[in-house]
């Protein structure tokens, strides 16, 4: 719509300069037809600015709504977290320990001792890696018949062998029995 007023106005404006006085120098026409159009493209790009301008701020306005709404949003999720922690006495370290432990659990089978000894690897301390394997919810017997089974798909043991093995991954020796025996033993 803008284009063709431009337009228009161009054209009307060339056809003014072209009506005028015939006497006038060519020079001076080709002067006025370039302030004419100068003042057509000035007078569209002031428009275009100015639709910029209003753009602009209806995306400034939207945008601060948003920003409002997110920072609502955030105050609303540090309430949350701070309601949590508040029922709470874990320290950082416990809670990125627990979160760690049940990350390796939940990739592989460990012995109760072979998880302490994987996050105090990772940096944890012995306190708050015994700490967050203490309050996992896992059967550590399960867990070393999930250890033989994984021991068997690529090696082969005896039982004794395979016992010796789950013993030294940390399972205890009732475990390490239970498991040889649940994988035919």
């Amino acid at each position: 719509m803008k284009n063709n007023l431009g337009l228009s106005l161009l054209l009307a404006s060339v056809l003014f300069v072209g009506c005028g006085d015939l006497d006038v120098n060519n020079d001076n026409d080709q002067n006025n037809d370039n302030n004419v159009v100068g003042e057509v493209e000035d007078s569209e790009n002031n428009g275009n600015n100015n639709a910029n301008d209003e753009n602009n701020e209806d995306n400034n306005g939207e945008n601060e709504e948003a920003a409002a709404e997110e920072s609502v949003s955030d105050n609303n999720e540090e309430e949350i977290v701070e309601d949590e922690d508040s029922g709470s006495d874990l320290t950082v370290s416990q809670e990125n320990a627990i979160s760690s432990a049940e990350s390796y659990i939940n990739y592989t089978a460990f012995s109760k001792e072979g998880l302490i000894d994987q996050l105090e690897y990772e940096g944890f301390s012995n306190e708050d890696a015994s700490f967050a394997v203490d309050h996992l919810d896992v059967d550590w017997r399960e867990q070393a018949v999930l250890d033989a089974e994984a021991y068997l798909e690529y090696t082969s043991f005896s039982r004794s062998g395979l016992i010796d093995q789950l013993i030294y991954e940390g399972h205890s020796q009732e475990d390490a029995e239970h498991a040889a025996d649940e994988v035919g033993f």
